[in-house]
């Protein structure tokens, strides 16, 4: 299946572009990201191929979300295809799953700090996008803070999947 394809298991609009970024951890952990743009509106949708990536941690994952922003917090909405799943597709001679998610509202960590911070695991290692990282603009110490903030709250994301896998 090739990436219009893809885009059109999740919307019946056709996309100005699509530009994928590959950030795949080796051969036996396939990752695609597909940055839809259709104009007034974006998409991002995920393909993985990899032990972990399922149906079952998709759902989870998007209850999780959706308890973010129960709670207040920003987070991307998943969005699933057209007919309602999670698709499992054949994309780039790998069996994908394939799954959508709200475009970020916010520019990324990476966009405002990357080059301020370049110490700091977050920024090694990935990128957060928060509103109020943007506010914080040239405020060292406030930046810093906020970045140590979100490495811990990542931490508590995890260790609550961990808790809702085997508690349901």
């Amino acid at each position: 299946m090739e990436a219009k394809e893809v885009v059109g298991l999740f919307s019946g609009s056709t996309p100005d572009s699509i530009k994928t970024i590959n950030t795949s951890h080796g051969d036996d952990d396939f990752r695609e990201t597909l940055l839809v743009d259709f104009g007034g509106e974006k998409m991002v949708i995920k393909l993985s191929a990899n032990g972990f990536t399922d149906e079952k941690r998709l759902v989870l994952w998007e209850r999780i979300a959706r308890e973010y922003r129960a709670l207040g917090y920003y987070c991307p909405q998943f969005i699933r295809a057209v007919d309602g799943n999670y698709p499992k597709i054949r994309y780039k001679e790998r069996d994908c799953i394939a799954w959508g998610e709200e475009f970020s509202k916010y520019r990324s960590a990476d966009e405002l700090i990357k080059d301020k911070f370049t110490d700091t695991k977050l920024v090694r290692d990935g990128w957060y996008a928060s509103e109020e990282l943007s506010e914080l603009g040239d405020d060292d110490a406030g930046i810093r803070q906020h970045l140590d903030n979100i490495e811990y709250e990542q931490s508590r994301e995890i260790d609550f999947s961990r808790y809702m896998q085997t508690h349901g």
